[in-house]
């Protein structure tokens, strides 16, 4: 039996199946590893950055793969699950540089903020030459 899709429908379902893939390749890792740290597992899981959450987080990152890749699959769209992988994998790099965590960490002084404005579009125009 011959089957024709339209290129963005097969596209999203061929990055749904790896997508889907990646979640069953932690859940199982997981699985196999549930109470010892994630340094001696993650990198057996296409997230090896997991090693620089502690346990409590690396739970909550499961839950919430789970739930965004059935997000995914229900609205058609891989933009949330993305953006999620985005957001936690951009907080295991802070938690791995010690100089940025720190700078995150920081108190925010209030009187050190500066409200700023988007430029013109006079000024848009005149940046873009």
């Amino acid at each position: 039996m011959l089957v024709v899709q339209k290129k963005p429908k097969a596209d999203f379902e061929h990055e749904l199946r790896e997508a889907v893939a990646e979640l069953a390749r932690y859940q199982a890792v997981y699985a196999q590893n549930r109470g010892r740290s994630a340094r001696e597992w993650a990198a057996q899981t296409p997230y090896p950055w997991l090693v620089a959450l502690d346990p409590e987080e690396v739970e909550e990152f499961g839950r919430e793969l789970l739930a965004y890749t059935l997000d995914a699959a229900r609205r058609g769209t891989l933009e949330n699950l993305r953006g999620n992988m985005r957001a936690w994998a951009s907080t295991a790099e802070i938690y791995e540089d010690p100089e940025l965590l720190a700078a995150m960490m920081k108190p925010i002084e209030l009187a050190d903020l500066e409200e700023v404005f988007p430029p013109s579009e006079e000024e848009a125009r005149a940046a873009d030459g």
